[in-house]
């Protein structure tokens, strides 16, 4: 799960496809990682749509203020 966050918090947005690509892993695993994150309120999600018409999620990490 870390992996994962750290991926979306370095690129700001990420999307399924996109962390399937660079975990070389498969697409419903990328969807179930996070899916996982945004279910405990790590990340959020942006629906959005392509050109074609097509759906696409983005998640992008939230930022957290440190604990004092």
């Amino acid at each position: 799960m870390a992996a994962t966050l750290e991926l979306a918090m370095g690129k700001g947005q990420v999307t399924t496809r996109e962390f399937a690509e660079s975990k070389r892993i498969g697409l419903n695993t990328s969807g179930t990682r996070l899916l996982n994150l945004y279910k405990k309120r790590f990340v959020a999600r942006i629906e959005d749509t392509t050109e074609e018409g097509g759906r696409v999620s983005r998640f992008q990490a939230k930022e957290f203020e440190p604990l004092s």
